[in-house]
């Protein structure tokens, strides 16, 4: 007896494991490497909206010398790029960015 018409049924009682409102990050692993704590999140800026409310996040962290993480996701024409900006727990500041075009590499600057 095949069960294959149980396949549909399964795939709509399954939980789902993504926010689709939130879009994966390949710099997750780097950001959560960069850091011996887990980093205050500023979110993701994709549209005007997001960049302002990120905006006053890292404003208000910079002000009280506190650590925080905000990336931004770019549509360019043949790929993503991603960037990350990050202030640790020491003060050090760094930029992390991934392009998907070819190698897709991970690129990290100090600020």
């Amino acid at each position: 007896m095949r069960l294959t018409w149980l396949l549909p049924l399964f795939l709509l009682t399954s939980p789902v494991s993504a926010d689709v409102r939130r879009p994966l990050s390949p710099l997750t692993s780097e950001i959560v490497a960069a850091s011996d704590v887990p980093l205050p999140d500023c979110g993701i800026a994709g549209t005007p909206g997001e960049l302002e409310a990120a905006r006053s996040c890292v404003d208000a962290a910079v002000r009280n010398s506190r650590p925080f993480v905000i990336q931004f996701r770019m549509e360019g024409i043949d790929s993503v790029v991603w960037q990350a900006a990050i202030q640790l727990p020491s003060g050090r500041r760094m930029l992390l960015q991934h392009d998907s075009f070819g190698e897709g590499r991970i690129t990290r600057e100090t600020c």
